[in-house]
């Protein structure tokens, strides 16, 4: 079991690869054919508020169905993406299944782009998450239960451990994209001031598809 910490780097985006509608995107990659959509909720002067509501167009684009696992990442030979301590983070070979945590955003961008991909942009990644039917999470707009995602459980306990990627297909995105609440955040292209910007909830934080 692998305690939780920080960031991970969530699957890749792949506009670059020129993927559009239901076909042509690289094996473990979900074409999400974009669209118009309102984007955000929250207040951003708020801790987990999210960008304040309002309507984006994301092109068509392609991006991984599940976070990026441990033994994908220890396979990259950029230097760039540099070694990552192991102790409470995955081990690349022993936790392979498990998601790539404890990155930073320039090991995350390094693995991406030794991939011939990127992070995908902010507006692409809350896309991916909900579509465009206005639905709280990548599931619906039920409350969140063990079985759709790995984050604290019905009695509000704290999920001090990540589970194997896409292991709770239950709370698959409209698209089909898995994991992209609870488990661990996971960094986007995007930047707000001087910080580079992180989605998703983790395994101790609950967060709604429109949350940074």
């Amino acid at each position: 079991m692998l305690q939780m910490a920080t960031t991970l780097l969530m699957g890749c985006g792949g506009a670059t690869r020129g993927c559009a509608g239901g076909s042509g995107c690289p094996e473990g990659m979900v074409p999400i054919p974009g669209g118009t959509f309102s984007m955000g909720e929250g207040d951003p002067t708020q801790q987990y508020g999210g960008p304040a509501a309002h309507e984006e167009t994301a092109a068509a684009f392609c991006i991984d169905r599940t976070e990026v696992t441990a033994g994908a990442y220890h396979g990259c030979t950029d230097a760039a993406c540099g070694a990552v301590e192991i102790g409470t983070c995955a081990d690349g070979e022993e936790h392979a299944q498990y998601p790539r945590n404890c990155v930073t955003w320039a090991q995350a961008d390094a693995y991406c782009r030794w991939r011939g991909g990127r992070l995908p942009t902010e507006a692409e990644w809350e896309f991916a998450a909900h579509g465009a039917d206005g639905r709280l999470y990548p599931w619906g707009s039920e409350p969140p239960d063990d079985t759709r995602a790995r984050w604290g459980g019905a009695l509000g306990l704290r999920r001090l451990y990540t589970a194997p990627v896409g292991s709770y297909p239950a709370g698959a995105s409209p698209f089909g994209v898995l994991d992209m609440s609870g488990n661990v955040s996971e960094w986007v292209g995007d930047t707000v001031g001087s910080g580079h910007v992180v989605r998703g909830g983790a395994t101790t934080r609950r967060c709604r598809t429109t949350c940074r």
